[in-house]
């Protein structure tokens, strides 16, 4: 029998998991050999290539290479303006995630080929089951669109499951007793924080928030303003459009250089010049006064990352807030995704938290732990309780006629008990508008309604019932006259085809050599 696969589908990186016979999490590697993967897909509309392998095709500008499109999960294709359509074809952000898991799927498969747990005739066409990590903060739109790329894949997704919860799953695995535990869950282009306890293999989210657009990208930013900043004073002109990929690499380097050195020096080699800067981690400000001429501004990461950190610390205190915890009742602080390297997060959360930070976990790797969360889920969904992400609300007319909307599953509802139901009045032809926030005010969902459910011609009294299920699908009835309307709330923003996004995934040839 063929395992169920964890899949860490991430910003930056991905890497894929399963649970063994014996009970060992294996990380897969892909086709490539890497234990993870490079979110990142040069593609010509008719061959794929993936990784490294599609780093390293940067230099060709006819095709661009396509990178952090998870960030656009979501979004509707009109406000992308195209960004991802190939040959006359708009993929969007979710066919690009589809393209992504079809590669580490067929790596997957490659890998129990190798291993004997199946044949390989006609392995390409097996089916393959997966559980997919996404953002605790992601909504039910990015859920969605995120099932919808692994169907398109070519894989029968089993389970929907928050990051920093597969990460909990992973630490508290051989753990004999419950201990509360904040996951502190800073990847490539997403930041969670969770408090979670767990303990002999269950998981019971207590509380989490997050930013689905704060992660190391954003530092990476920092650097790459510089250089281009600096760049521009020294030779008078800015970085030609067509290497700016040179310095986003650089940036990337030198972010994770930064980690182990307090100093290093970054090298900007292009066609025309060569250009290095000292990049320092920390250090005493540097007054622009005091620049000799033609010298760089000084550059220290931790002061010009400050308004950064400030984003997590206010995120984590109000996780904190909201669970109804303070720093005494955290047992473990348990760092998640590859930007928590950073010493800078080390030394704020020893600030914050008034304790040494532990950095090295036996049998517990930033890299892998997420993925492998996801397949222990897998095994033991029953011993996992999560909670729901957003407030879920439906519009009511208050005694003045004015709209506003009733938040009725509140943030951080355990799932999967939740269920909300209640009794209200409405009016001929009236429509259920459902929303998705923390807001009483119509105003503030500039988009509108989540989606919406027509309810005929009810007279009096309807009652109204709400439930999201553990992989963030919201369900909305609403009875009366002794019948029910029922529905899975389709979120407003997604235009995707499935039967053509599959059609168009499957025809892609993946470039293996």
């Amino acid at each position: 029998m063929m395992p169920i696969i964890g899949i860490d589908l991430g910003t930056t990186f991905c890497c894929v998991s399963y649970i063994g016979e014996d009970g060992v999490p294996v990380v897969i590697p892909d086709l490539e050999g890497n234990q993870t993967t490079p979110s990142i897909i040069f593609f010509t509309g008719k061959v794929a290539s993936f990784g490294h392998k599609a780093a390293a095709r940067r230099v060709n500008l006819v095709n661009p290479v396509y990178q952090f499109f998870k960030r656009d999960m979501g979004k509707s294709a009109e406000s992308l303006g195209g960004k991802y359509k190939i040959g006359g074809y708009d993929y969007q952000p979710a066919g690009m995630q589809a393209l992504l898991l079809k590669y580490l799927r067929a790596g997957a498969i490659s890998h129990f080929i190798k291993k004997g747990i199946i044949e390989g005739n006609g392995a390409e066409n097996a089916a393959l089951e997966a559980v997919i990590t996404v953002p605790a903060y992601f909504k039910e739109n990015q859920r969605r669109e995120t099932r919808m790329a692994a169907l398109a894949a070519g894989l029968k997704v089993i389970g929907i499951i928050n990051e920093p919860t597969a990460a909990a799953l992973t630490f508290g695995m051989s753990l004999e007793q419950d201990r509360k535990v904040l996951v502190f869950d800073l990847g490539g282009g997403t930041f969670d924080v969770t408090i979670i306890r767990t303990g002999r293999g269950k998981a019971e989210v207590i509380a989490s928030n997050g930013a689905d657009e704060l992660g190391g990208k954003d530092w990476d930013e920092l650097i790459e303003q510089h250089v281009s900043h600096e760049h521009l004073e020294r030779y008078g002109k800015p970085v030609p459009d067509e290497l700016l990929w040179l310095v986003q690499e650089q940036a990337v380097k030198a972010k994770i250089a930064l980690s182990d050195a307090s100093q290093i020096k970054l090298r900007l080699d292009l066609p025309a010049e060569v250009m290095e800067l000292d990049l320092d981690r920390e250090g005493a400000s540097q007054p622009v006064f005091m620049r000799s001429p033609g010298a760089a501004r000084k550059f220290l990461f931790e002061n010009r990352s400050q308004d950064l950190i400030t984003r997590c610390r206010t995120i984590m205190q109000l996780v904190l807030n909201e669970a109804r915890l303070g720093w005494n009742d955290i047992d473990d602080i348990v760092l998640a995704g590859g930007s928590s390297r950073m010493p800078m997060i080390h030394k704020m959360l020893a600030q914050e938290a008034n304790r040494q930070i532990t950095l090295n976990r036996p049998g517990f790797n930033y890299d892998t732990a997420i993925s492998i969360g996801a397949a222990l889920y897998a095994r033991q969904q029953d011993s996992v309780t999560d909670v729901v992400a957003h407030s879920i609300g439906i519009e009511l007319i208050s005694d003045t006629g004015q709209p506003f909307v009733e938040l009725l599953l509140k943030k951080n509802t355990p799932i999967p008990q939740a269920v909300f139901e209640d009794t209200f009045e409405a009016d001929a032809n009236a429509t259920l508008k459902v929303f998705e926030g923390e807001s009483d005010k119509i105003r503030d969902y500039a988009r509108g309604p989540l989606g919406e459910l027509q309810l005929g011609n009810p007279e009096g009294n309807v009652k109204v019932r709400l439930a999201i299920d553990a992989g963030g699908m919201i369900e909305a009835s609403v009875s009366y006259d002794g019948h029910t309307i029922q529905k899975v709330i389709q979120p407003y923003g997604t235009n995707i085809n499935l039967d053509e996004l599959t059609s168009r995934v499957q025809s892609v040839q993946l470039e293996l050599n």
